[in-house]
């Protein structure tokens, strides 16, 4: 997935060499800044166990899991657990910033004042 949407306008003029590789190596950082990316790389299931880094979680052992989050990457976060967990996960709720629009599967989105809390921060259950 490419986080800079506009790239071909962006090498399509001057040096497009030289900007081609100033637009990738600014492709690489944001990518390996990327939230989703990072839970991805961090968080695994091999053979039932949940691995987030060097911990294991004998997922046999683990009757529900609960996803709860909160701010700028709370949603890619929760994306990537969705992802990695699936119906794994009993329930979820996450706050995010007012106006995105963005849903998932098994994780309620809440939509909440953002950098300043609001009433939608508290208000609701999963």
């Amino acid at each position: 997935m490419m986080i800079i949407a506009n790239r071909d306008e962006l090498v399509s003029h001057g040096n497009a060499r030289g900007r081609g590789v100033i637009v990738d190596i600014i492709e690489y950082a944001l990518q390996s800044m990327n939230s989703y990316t990072l839970t991805r790389k961090k968080i695994r299931i091999q053979d039932n166990m949940l691995c987030v880094d060097y911990l294991k979680y004998d997922l046999s052992k683990i009757r529900n899991i609960f996803v709860v989050g909160g701010g700028k990457a709370a949603f890619p976060i929760a994306q990537a657990l969705e992802d990695i967990l699936g119906e794994r996960i009993r329930r979820g709720v996450v706050n995010v910033k007012k106006g995105e629009k963005r849903r998932l599967k098994r994780i309620k989105i809440r939509e909440a004042g953002h950098p300043v809390p609001d009433e939608g921060g508290y208000e609701g259950d999963p």
